[in-house]
């Protein structure tokens, strides 16, 4: 009989909510924002000439409109492992940022998308810098545990690679000349 059967069974495993914590670096007042502010009306949700919101501003250059920047730069130790071993970390932990932001797989999707847009033409090793700074001030509560401090869940996207950059001593000009010039934008 298994009308009196208890769900709340440790097999039971309930969906991961991301709580205020007082103790958390972005702050008990910010909680991060609905997936329509994330996405205005560009693919999912708004539609009804709402402005863009959160997620625009984070992402001001609207790296979907532009073709992916590659850069000359090669993975820190040079081995396409490590760089292998990079990218799987990066995509794990967007996948976990991109669940918290979505419900819809599809929605998912286009956050992924948009992120690795504004990625490309890093090295491997900036990518997965930025995108841990992001997880940890929208995921994790302890702020012994946050790789840049200075950042938080209101950081424009740009200004996170910036601080990259700088942490991991890579120079701006052995980027690109187009992702350069997209960076020096953010600093003005």
């Amino acid at each position: 009989d298994h009308a009196g059967h208890d769900h709340s069974s440790p097999e039971t495993i309930a969906p991961i909510e991301a709580p205020p914590f007082p103790l958390s670096p972005r702050g008990p007042e910010i909680e991060p924002p609905p997936f329509d502010e994330f996405t205005g009306s560009r693919e999912v949700g708004g539609g009804q000439g709402t402005n863009s919101g959160f997620f625009d501003s984070l992402f001001p250059s609207s790296p979907s409109s532009e073709r992916p920047i590659e850069s000359g730069v090669r993975p820190v130790n040079g081995t396409r492992e490590s760089a292998a071993n990079l990218r799987a970390e990066r995509e794990k932990l967007l996948g976990e940022v991109a669940g918290v932001l979505a419900d819809q797989p599809a929605a998912r999707q286009t956050i992924i998308d948009e992120i690795e847009k504004s990625l490309a033409g890093l090295p491997d090793q900036i990518k997965l810098s930025v995108v841990k700074d992001w997880y940890t001030d929208l995921l994790v509560f302890d702020p012994n545990a946050d790789p840049d401090r200075s950042t938080d869940l209101s950081t424009p996207f740009d200004t996170r690679i910036l601080r990259q950059l700088q942490i991991n001593n890579v120079p701006l000009s052995s980027l690109s000349s187009a992702l350069q010039n997209r960076l020096q934008n953010t600093r003005q």
